[in-house]
């Protein structure tokens, strides 16, 4: 159970959501995962009969990007994220879900402009056709992907926000 999951006091349709929802993109992130190790071990393979796995890179690349993205909402929910803790010793402990609520309010705006960014580039890749050099894959179905994946991000910070401010006033 993530901690989105344990901090939210509805449980009902929205947790049973949630929960397929994260067993959909941990899966995908696991399957993704599986193909690049599969891929680099046919190419490391290939490699030593001078025989590298055409466009290789190319697929690892657009991978490693949907793999980051599909575990930015998991990382997320599941507070996960790399914290520096130097000044926590001098937040008051009765002010900690307050400061936990401004954390998450900025990764919540950050996250809503880098979607809304990635949304307008992948207008513009769409636009251009912009595709890889080698085997011609299309990138703009990537960059919406990114895109939606930073935007679903965004609502987890807004609703861990919430939650956090609850637990302020409590």
């Amino acid at each position: 159970m993530t901690s989105l999951e344990q901090k939210s006091n509805q449980g009902g349709l929205g947790e049973r959501l949630w929960h397929k929802l994260e067993s959909i993109l941990g899966f995908l992130a696991a399957v993704l995962i599986f193909i690049l190790m599969a891929l680099t071990f046919i190419d490391v393979v290939g490699r030593q009969f001078d025989y590298p796995l055409p466009g290789g890179l190319e697929i690892t690349e657009i991978m490693m990007g949907a793999v980051i993205f599909l575990g930015l909402p998991l990382v997320t929910a599941d507070n996960g994220h790399v914290a520096v803790d130097l000044l926590d010793n001098l937040v008051p402990q009765n002010w900690k879900a307050l400061q936990q609520f401004f954390i998450n309010v900025l990764g919540a705006v950050v996250l809503a402009v880098v979607s809304y960014k990635l949304w307008g580039r992948a207008h513009e890749t769409l636009e251009y056709g912009d595709n890889t050099a080698y085997l011609q894959i299309p990138l703009a179905p990537l960059v919406f992907f990114m895109s939606v994946m930073s935007g679903m991000t965004c609502l987890i910070f807004i609703g861990l926000s919430i939650l956090a401010f609850k637990k302020h006033n409590s």
